[in-house]
């Protein structure tokens, strides 16, 4: 039997996917293309622009206080609450740009990698560095 909690979470997601997909692919390619033809935070939204440090191919959206990839599965699975701890994606950037600089700092000029992890309600975004085994929750 299915509980309340999971048909809700479903009908989350379902809502979720249809967003995305109603971002067509030709938004996703200009975003793209606009994001590596100027500079970071020029994109309409100024500071708010954030490419998704899982495929950095697309900018993030928010939709319903959820951070979303719109490149979607199989490309891209980001999915964070950004509500739950309220952080805006002008945070998230500088979230993302102080670790990588700290990275940089510590004497490690490895390309770190990122990475969703957690269960269902309580996901985290992690960048952590393979070279010298560095590993910093940013979200």
């Amino acid at each position: 039997m299915q509980t309340l909690e999971d048909a809700l979470y479903k009908d989350l997601l379902r809502e979720e996917a249809e967003y995305l997909e109603s971002l067509n692919q030709q938004d996703v390619d200009s975003m793209v293309e606009a994001y590596y033809s100027q500079p970071v935070g020029s994109l309409g939204n100024g500071e708010q622009d954030v490419l998704c440090p899982l495929c950095q191919e697309a900018c993030l959206v928010v939709h319903r206080g959820m951070f979303l990839c719109p490149r979607q599965q199989p490309h891209c699975a980001l999915r964070l609450d950004a509500a739950e701890v309220g952080v805006s994606l002008g945070d998230l950037r500088q979230r993302l740009a102080a670790c990588l600089e700290a990275h940089v700092r510590a004497g490690c000029l490895a390309q770190p990698t990122f990475e969703q992890r957690g269960r269902l309600g309580k996901e985290m975004l992690v960048m952590s560095c393979a070279t010298c085994d560095a590993m910093e929750v940013i979200l």
